[in-house]
């Protein structure tokens, strides 16, 4: 439910951040989906790393052209030809599917009357998860999406008249929110 989708962005961020860790030492995780990510009270964690792409190493590679494996609604297009070839554009591409599937929200299906919330979301989604991988954000593009909170919308919030920041809509206190989004004043994680 939308009343989740900021969850769902402090997880993804999570993901995103573990992916770019792997990448950075020239693995691909390749089979992001819901079904690998471990969710925590407190964190989101990626699990399920059978199928990840090493580093090249000479010699023979146990996976094959046109080898299916990976939870198919989130496996990029490129690894269903080769997934020997597997690029970190693979994960992007899962993690553009992942945000759709949390929201419900279709990649290319962009309306001039969604709401901010929504546009952010989409944004995200035709980024992330382009069919073309050349077109894709990169890690980078995906993990300062997800840190730059969405805009709220007027009627959502109150602002502080002081300091002209975000309110909790619950409490109203503008002591700002932890890394979960949760108000520090009252703890209410906010749609």
């Amino acid at each position: 439910p939308r009343r989740e989708w900021t969850r769902l962005r402090v997880g993804l961020l999570a993901v995103a951040q573990a992916v770019a860790h792997a990448h950075a030492r020239g693995y691909v995780h390749r089979d992001l989906s819901p079904a690998n990510i471990l969710v925590f009270p407190d964190r989101w964690v990626v699990a399920d790393w059978g199928f990840v792409c090493e580093p090249f190493q000479p010699g023979q590679r146990m996976t094959q052209p046109l080898e299916r494996f990976g939870t198919p609604e989130f496996l990029s297009p490129e690894l269903l030809l080769d997934p020997r070839d597997a690029k970190p554009a693979a994960d992007i591409f899962s993690i553009g599917r992942l945000a759709a599937w949390g929201t419900e929200l279709k990649a290319g299906d962009t309306n001039v009357g969604d709401d901010q919330l929504t546009a952010w979301w989409r944004r995200l989604i035709d980024g992330a998860a382009a069919y073309e991988p050349r077109l894709r954000w990169t890690m980078t593009d995906v993990i300062a999406h997800l840190q730059a909170r969405p805009t709220l919308l007027a009627a959502n919030t109150r602002t502080d008249p002081t300091g002209g920041h975000d309110a909790c809509a619950r409490c109203g206190s503008s002591a700002g929110r932890d890394q979960a989004e949760r108000c520090l004043n009252c703890y209410w994680l906010s749609d």
